[in-house]
């Protein structure tokens, strides 16, 4: 059993976040609090843009197979239909609640995603949210979270990703609807811009391929990587569960570009163990924040 050796980090984080109340007056009403460069959370992918895939809508590219939900905000509101954010405070934590989206917010979302040649799915079962953070350099990225409510077609995530721009990069630690009682660590790197052929460039397992790992994930677990140019390690508590040689080529990670950390509440989609659609657009799961932090190498 390995630790966290945490004499290699600078001895304060780089990026923190707590969520503490006392620095949200108005719980409920939170979207992308000012920070100073380099430590901004945002609440859709990519920082910007208002295609489908920057709101967690299509991010595989497909009409059928797509994630089901929309990432939400306060203050979304597509073709001025208000839809709801899925953010509250409690406990001195996020509460991302993913739930059924009305007619109302799903037409309108349909309506704001452009021409109806659009490649990826447009009406959202579920309003969702989820946490960007700017991109972040090698060290140790932790967060710490629970699942209160699960239900059918959860595809909650820690992730990390590099930002369109650089060779696609991915390290994330998963939790998929049919296997439930696991987390599952996958990494990808991709030799060509995004947008290129990512299907055949997956080098340490991916989405039911990757490694997995018991976890009760009802309960509060920190879950953390560590990334330099060498290495790729995933740890639970602060104990170290895999380690991947960060290296480029077929037999190595390769991620090295600045990553972003991501947590989200994904509902369905091809990811979800290549099993589709599974859930009925009636289920209402959430996800628990209580922290996200980043450490940099010394």
């Amino acid at each position: 059993m390995v630790t966290l050796n945490r004499a290699l980090l600078k001895a304060s984080p780089f990026y923190e976040e707590e969520f503490l109340t006392a620095n949200y007056p108005k719980p409920g009403k939170w979207d992308e609090r000012p920070r100073p460069a380099g430590k901004t959370l945002r609440t859709k992918l990519y920082h910007s843009g208002a295609a489908p895939v920057s709101r967690g809508l299509g991010t595989n590219g497909s009409t059928t197979t797509s994630e089901s939900q929309v990432y939400s905000n306060y203050g979304y509101a597509p073709n001025g239909v208000t839809v709801r954010s899925p953010f509250a405070l409690a406990n001195d934590a996020m509460l991302i609640t993913a739930s059924p989206a009305t007619q109302a917010e799903a037409d309108a979302v349909d309506a704001s995603c452009g021409p109806a040649s659009y490649a990826y799915r447009r009406r959202p079962k579920y309003v969702s949210g989820m946490m960007m953070t700017d991109p972040l350099g090698f060290g140790y990225t932790e967060v710490r979270m629970r699942r209160p409510l699960t239900a059918k077609g959860d595809f909650p995530a820690f992730w990390m990703m590099s930002l369109p721009g650089a060779n696609h990069q991915e390290i994330d630690f998963e939790w998929v609807d049919g296997e439930p009682g696991y987390v599952f660590t996958n990494v990808l790197s991709d030799n060509d811009e995004w947008g290129g052929k990512r299907s055949s460039q997956y080098v340490a397992g991916n989405f039911g391929a990757g490694q997995k790992f018991t976890n009760d994930s009802s309960v509060y677990h920190t879950y953390g990587v560590f990334r330099s140019f060498e290495t790729i390690e995933f740890y639970i508590d602060e104990t170290r569960v895999r380690t991947i040689v960060n290296s480029n080529g077929a037999n190595g990670a390769g991620c090295h570009h600045p990553m972003c950390a991501i947590v989200d509440l994904a509902k369905d989609g091809e990811w979800n163990y290549n099993k589709g659609n599974v859930g009925a657009g009636t289920e209402t799961s959430s996800l628990e924040i209580d922290f996200i932090k980043h450490w940099d190498l010394l």
